[in-house]
């Protein structure tokens, strides 16, 4: 059960910093003429960067593993990177 919860609360927490991530390379999309335009792929490959770097602090921080951390953030991304 507490697994669980801790889980929960890792997927949220990448959740969060995927979605902000996201936002700001939407922004500067919309400055950038559409051929200099992130693609679907270069957003993805920004994501998973991000997982590498986030994952291993959000594990630390949840008491968790941070290879199941990073799986957790891959997961998110590549689930939702089209979204």
């Amino acid at each position: 059960e507490e697994g669980l919860e801790k889980g929960k609360a890792t997927a949220c927490a990448f959740c969060q910093v995927c979605a902000n991530a996201v936002k700001k390379q939407s922004d500067l999309n919309k400055q950038l003429p559409r051929d200099e335009r992130f693609t679907e792929e270069q957003m993805e490959e920004v994501l998973l960067d991000v997982c590498e770097t986030t994952a291993p602090k959000i594990a630390a921080s949840m008491g968790g593993y941070k290879k199941d951390a990073l799986m957790l953030c891959r997961r998110i991304v590549r689930e939702n990177v089209g979204d």
